[in-house]
């Protein structure tokens, strides 16, 4: 998992970042998410190892990710220059975690609510199976 992830993000270069040149604490993030990014790292598998499946790791740890930054920013934002967060490596991480515990609640419920639907081949095997799920063919 480690060699899938970049050793550090550019985080600078985010549409959301650049969008907003006010300076309202983006560049203290952008320090502060690069140095907490091998913990989050380290976070991330921790929690996915056994609870995801391997395709989704990335996806799941990036998404959350993102969303972690952009829920900072727009805290810094509303906060304006207020000593509100003590440590935002600290605030950070523990952003991230909430957000990648959601994740993986949500990602749990989307894989339990999907049903998969036997092919014709398999309905075929079964005695007094009936496939409803196929167009009718009518000649």
């Amino acid at each position: 998992m480690a060699q899938d992830y970049p050793a550090r993000l550019d985080l600078l270069d985010f549409p959301p970042w650049q969008a907003d040149d006010s300076g309202n604490g983006t560049e203290a993030l952008g320090v502060a998410s690069a140095k907490v990014w091998p913990l989050v790292l380290s976070v991330a598998r921790r929690e996915l190892a056994d609870k995801v499946a391997v395709e989704e790791r990335k996806a799941l740890t990036l998404e959350a990710w993102e969303d972690t930054l952009l829920s900072v920013a727009e805290t810094l934002k509303r906060h304006r220059g207020k000593e509100a967060i003590r440590s935002l490596e600290a605030f950070l991480v523990g952003t991230f975690q909430h957000g990648l515990s959601r994740a993986i609640v949500r990602e749990k419920n989307l894989t339990d609510t999907i049903e998969f639907f036997p092919s014709s081949e398999e309905l075929a095997e079964l005695k007094h199976a009936r496939d409803d799920y196929s167009p009718l063919i009518i000649k």
